[in-house]
């Protein structure tokens, strides 16, 4: 199956001075987490929910090319394959088909999991397989701006809602929050506003949306209907009582089957840095490389992703890492958390806790 075969025609584009409230508007109208911008009618990137929410602080009459995104676009007669590795490599969750410049359709990882069954043989797959165990979440009584926060930090569009219990009562979007965030005031910063010291007192429960949530054993098919059903990037998974256990991202699914193509190497997927921080990329690259081969000697997958989402703390002139590390290979599903004011220490330690985890697990194989 080919890029052509599975991409959506109708593509909602937006001129490069568009304000950035409108897009947000028909964004959140269309469902969709990515607009293509144009200039002159020729593509020059897209714009995320995520880069918007990585300024920390809107002008809503700030116009789309100031938060556009430079990317590359998929050729019509592409293998669905290879569409997967370019999203993965690329971090977006849709990219354009062009055709001279010209947008002609667009892909996204919701329109590969809806041809899911077509193209892989999940038959035998359980959520349980690529579920997230201990996922982020949030407490329905807490603020909008502490889920925005959580959110922006481990790049998700979603995220569960629990009560005292620790029970599932639903989800918040991202686009929701954002919405709701951006409407209250002009200028406005997440977590107050710009003009004035007055936080933004939204409680999560307000914003809520119910979607079903999943046991362990359900069929990993199951949990790819409801996302895309329902128009969303995780599925819930709950125990008998009702308390959330993990999660299954559209992203797991998506790096699971882009990883099992024939490419060789661990594709390292780093977010939270800023521009001109190019020592740290230095480092987690040099000590990934390093851990590369202790690896592969550990589990004979010659590829897998690992994603790392850096969180910065400033305290006193001085800056506190925490780290969020996410290692996908094969049916290998781990997660490894780690902060100290050593940036290169909190990577060793994680990936120190990868390889004492990974060589437990061979034991036991």
């Amino acid at each position: 199956m080919k890029a052509n075969e599975i991409m959506t025609k109708n593509v909602i584009t937006m001129d490069e001075n568009t304000v950035i409230t409108e897009a947000i508007a028909k964004m959140r109208d269309n469902t969709i987490q990515t607009i293509p911008i144009l200039r002159d009618g020729r593509y020059i990137g897209v714009l995320t929910y995520r880069e918007i929410l990585k300024r920390h602080s809107i002008q809503p009459n700030a116009k789309v090319v100031h938060f556009t995104v430079p990317s590359p676009g998929l050729s019509e007669d592409e293998s669905v394959e290879s569409v997967a590795k370019s999203l993965i490599e690329s971090g977006l969750l849709a990219l354009p088909v062009l055709k001279k410049d010209k947008i002609i359709g667009i892909v996204s990882r919701t329109d590969i999991i809806k041809h899911l069954p077509e193209l892989f043989n999940i038959r035998n797959l359980t959520c349980s397989d690529l579920m997230i165990s201990d996922p982020d979440r949030v407490h329905e009584s807490d603020g909008v701006n502490t889920a925005i926060e959580m959110m922006r930090t481990a790049d998700l569009t979603e995220i569960p809602l629990v009560d005292d219990s620790g029970r599932y009562t639903g989800i918040l979007k991202m686009e929701d929050a954002t919405r709701e965030m951006l409407g209250r005031k002009k200028g406005i910063k997440f977590g107050q506003f710009t003009s004035t010291k007055e936080p933004v007192n939204i409680v999560c429960s307000s914003l809520l949306t119910d979607l079903q949530a999943l046991k362990e054993d359900a069929p990993l098919e199951k949990s790819a209907s409801l996302m895309t059903d329902s128009h969303v990037h995780i599925t819930p998974i709950v125990n008998d009582e009702n308390k959330l256990t993990g999660i299954v991202e559209m992203n797991t699914i998506i790096n699971f089957i882009g990883g099992s193509t024939n490419s060789e190497g661990l594709l390292v997927n780093i977010s939270g840095l800023e521009p001109g921080e190019e020592d740290l990329y230095e480092i987690a690259y040099f000590l990934a490389d390093k851990f590369l081969t202790r690896y592969h000697k550990l589990t004979g997958h010659k590829n897998g992703t690992l994603n790392i989402n850096v969180q910065k703390y400033k305290t006193e002139g001085k800056t506190k890492y925490s780290v969020r590390t996410r290692l996908l290979s094969g049916r290998i599903t781990m997660s490894m958390d780690s902060h100290d004011w050593n940036f290169g220490k909190c990577i060793s330690d994680i990936f120190d806790g990868y390889e004492k985890r990974l060589a437990k697990l061979k034991e036991k194989t």
